[in-house]
């Protein structure tokens, strides 16, 4: 049987309700989408396998391992009465951040915060590797401090737990598939006692207000948001906080804020803007503008934190 997993492919896109014609996007350095192709003929064997394993799940996002590879899987009916599924390759291989070309001194300033507690964002729109880089700073904060991290993902996507970390780190990852579950699963975490935390995505304002706490009260919160810039980021945590928060809102992310990146992928690797604390107190311009709401100000600090850099 041919076997597609060997292909170097980025996403494939296969019917899971009847036999049909399947697609793949190639994987390639020098362009950021790669066009679609139809998978050929001689892999259909290996297709209709992977098609009975996806129809073994009743949900409509959450991982397999087919072939001794790792995929995503996003599974939907179409409008038109069709049940299509996206699968994308996860690496088996834990990605550093040197790999990924993510610029020194972003990794050095993140590489920083492994010691402090706080909230640390990844952010930047869909299919522009968050996961990737978020999982990259976890595995060297893990690698290089140890301590016990808990995962909140859905699904999980790189295998952190069976690995050991350094001398005495160990990772434990949890798969969410309902909403209500982030937050459940962020207030059980804390009964681990973890000193590093990762939420897969930000999603209800629950989740939100229990990240907050738990980066206010000792522990390293990793988490990531969909947003075209750091602002647009902060606005829609600020808006997720609220419902829970109050007025306290504005004032839980900046006692917890360390960092928030973004990045968007371009054919010579991610480009990445950061903005930091720029210390603790009072006198942290970074964390005054936040507490008082100023979101939009801190575009000085970002241009100024990233000038020729």
């Amino acid at each position: 049987m041919a076997n597609l997993s060997n292909v170097n492919f980025m996403d494939l896109y296969i019917r899971v309700d009847e036999s049909a014609p399947t697609y793949m996007r190639p994987f390639a350095r020098d362009k950021v989408l790669p066009p679609l192709v139809m998978v050929p003929e001689k892999f259909e064997a290996w297709v209709c396998a992977l098609r009975e394993k996806i129809r073994e799940s009743d949900k409509r996002d959450f991982s397999i391992i087919f072939d001794g590879i790792r995929y995503r899987v996003s599974c939907n009916p179409t409008a038109i009465g069709e049940t299509w599924a996206s699968l994308r390759k996860v690496p088996t291989e834990i990605p550093r951040m040197s790999d990924l070309r993510i610029p020194g001194h972003i990794q050095k300033r993140l590489k920083f915060f492994a010691t402090n507690s706080g909230l640390v964002l990844i952010t930047g729109p869909t299919g522009s590797g968050k996961s990737t880089s978020a999982t990259a700073l976890l595995s060297h904060w893990l690698q290089s401090h140890g301590d016990v991290c808990v995962t909140i993902e859905d699904p999980v996507e790189y295998d952190l737990q069976s690995k050991t970390w350094g001398d005495h780190g160990r990772c434990y990852q949890f798969e969410v598939y309902e909403q209500h579950e982030w937050a459940e699963y962020l207030k059980m975490s804390l009964r681990w006692h973890p000193r590093y935390i990762f939420l897969g995505e930000l999603r209800t304002p629950e989740a939100c207000a229990q990240a907050l706490r738990a980066a206010t009260s000792g522990h390293l919160v990793l988490t990531t948001l969909h947003a075209g810039t750091i602002q647009d980021a902060l606005h829609a945590m600020r808006q997720l906080a609220t419902p829970f928060a109050g007025d306290r809102a504005d004032h839980l992310i900046a006692d917890s804020f360390l960092a928030a990146t973004n990045q968007e992928l371009t054919p010579h690797g991610p480009k990445m803007q950061v903005l930091y604390s720029e210390g603790k107190g009072l006198g942290d311009p970074v964390r005054a503008n936040l507490r008082s709401g100023k979101i939009e100000q801190l575009e000085t600090w970002i241009e100024r934190q990233n000038r020729g850099l």
